[in-house]
């Protein structure tokens, strides 16, 4: 549903969006409010950063490699990411209210023992996350 809904949001801004699931892909074993926080806050930052672009795109994957769900997002920017060592950071002016999805990804990604890692270069931005496939629940 949150893949309809952003692809009819990027339909609106005349942005293409293309998905790819990889067909029986399991969904992530982690919480439903996790799971939609973490695409919500990727896909967003994605549309934002693609209508910007004159042939701007979201290019989404989905699929398994191994032991990991693999949650990749693919989009150009106009503007160079700010970053600072290892973190990006927001470039809107209301900075107190804003850049916090990036590291909600983070901390979700480390929860369930996964990765996250951005990737920024010839005008393009992925983000990608890995989750194990089976969560091991620690107390």
């Amino acid at each position: 549903a949150i893949l309809c809904e952003k692809q009819r949001t990027a339909m609106q801004k005349e942005t293409d969006f293309r998905i790819f699931v990889e067909p029986y892909f399991p969904a992530p074993d982690i919480p439903d409010n996790d799971l939609i926080s973490l695409l919500c806050n990727l896909l967003d930052n994605a549309l934002e950063a693609a209508v910007q672009c004159r042939n701007g795109f979201v290019d989404v994957q989905l699929f398994v490699n191994g032991a990991y769900h693999i949650i990749k997002i693919r989009n150009p920017y106009e503007h160079q990411p700010l970053r600072d060592h290892n973190h990006f950071f927001t470039s809107k002016q209301d900075s107190q209210n804003h850049g916090f999805g990036i590291r909600r990804v983070e901390a979700i990604a480390e929860k369930y023992h996964g990765t996250f890692r951005c990737i920024s270069e010839k005008s393009e931005f992925t983000a990608i996350v890995l989750l194990p496939l089976k969560i091991v629940q620690t107390s």
